[in-house]
């Protein structure tokens, strides 16, 4: 018969209850923690006398609670290996888990980028100028602070700096080899390793990773590619095309859907007939809707494109619109991405769409 030793068993019993009466008692020597969104699981946030800390999941102090804000300037926390950001007085810098600053706090902002590389502003010294560049979790320049804005997307910038009135994007490697010059109103990843540039004239064009122009400037959207495939926009209308740009489908569709198994579904657009009152067939066209907003104009709407046409649906003016409010005295505002102009009737622009909001005064016209 086995001998139970029911001494030895209580001993441990007390030194458990013990043990956990001790960690009780070290926990209560700190605030209680406090939670912050975004956390990583096996990390919590303190604040203590308004300063915030970090600790782990066993409650022992990383970080004291000595800093105006840990984590990233977008309010979350997480650790990039064991590093993440610190701020004080308003400026931010790189702290690991041993409360070691890899970095002063000369930065205006900072966020996670790919791998273990980070996007961070900063003013230049002696001037009002903001710019971007890019550091590591050792705090060593990867991308020059020259930048007015970047972002990373598969091993490559998307950089822009202001020229004049206009911000001017372009592509370079992690060297700050550019691959696409700094020229473009806006680009774009579209995955598979391929990017959309919008030149100044609204067209996209297709370019590889490393710079090799694919298409011409032709395209109206794009799509990301799935299954080595996108779907293309032109005059409001879909078709697809591929990684090295070959249109797959001709854009004669309102809408091309590509499923999860490669299959291809496709929607013809509604066509619109003007006739004349002796039923006599005057032209037609393809949209989702046509409007009556005079007598003698028109709107077609296709795809979120808006045109002006005359009553027998032919069209006024080669602007493509994203919206137009109603006629005042002939007049309307008319939006192109994202930006109010004026045009009359006649499709004819009055004011440049250059403002963030335009408002017509009936009495004034």
């Amino acid at each position: 018969m086995k001998e139970c030793n029911f001494a030895g068993q209580m001993e441990k019993v007390s030194r458990f209850i013990f043990l956990i009466s001790l960690l009780i008692i070290c926990g209560k020597a700190y605030s209680d923690p406090k939670i912050f969104p975004g956390e990583g699981e096996d990390f919590s946030l303190f604040e203590e006398n308004g300063k915030i800390g970090l600790k782990n999941q066993q409650g022992q102090v990383l970080i004291p609670a000595q800093y105006e804000a840990v984590g990233w300037s977008n309010g979350k926390f997480s650790l990039i290996g064991h590093v993440t950001g610190y701020r004080v007085d308003g400026h931010w810098g790189l702290i690991n888990i041993s409360n070691n600053r890899i970095t002063k706090p000369q930065y205006l902002d900072r966020s996670p980028g790919e791998g273990d590389l980070i996007v961070a502003r900063k003013k230049i010294p002696g001037s009002v100028r903001v710019v971007a560049g890019c550091i590591n979790t050792a705090g060593k320049e990867i991308i020059p602070f020259e930048y007015d804005g970047l972002h990373l997307s598969s091993f490559r910038a998307i950089v822009y700096v202001k020229n004049g009135s206009r911000f001017r994007h372009g592509l370079i490697d992690f060297d700050n080899k550019v691959l696409i010059p700094l020229a473009y109103q806006n680009i774009f990843p579209l995955g598979s390793l391929r990017f959309g540039v919008e030149n100044f004239a609204n067209k996209i064009a297709i370019f590889s990773e490393d710079g090799r122009q694919i298409t011409g400037f032709d395209i109206d959207r794009l799509s990301e590619f799935r299954k080595n495939f996108a779907i293309v926009y032109q005059d409001g209308l879909q078709g697809m095309i591929d990684r090295e740009g070959e249109i797959k489908i001709k854009p004669i569709y309102r809408e091309l859907k590509i499923g999860d198994d490669g299959t291809i579904t496709a929607r013809l657009p509604d066509e619109w007939v003007a006739l004349t009152g002796a039923n006599e067939r005057l032209r037609s066209t393809r949209a989702d809707s046509v409007t009556c907003l005079g007598s003698d104009l028109l709107k077609i709407e296709i795809n979120g494109i808006i045109r002006l046409a005359q009553p027998d649906l032919k069209p006024i003016g080669v602007t493509d619109y994203s919206a137009i409010g109603p006629f005042i005295n002939r007049r309307a505002v008319a939006t192109i991405n994202n930006l109010a102009g004026i045009i009359n009737d006649r499709g004819e622009t009055l004011i440049k769409p250059v403002y963030n909001e335009l408002i017509i005064d009936k009495n004034a016209m």
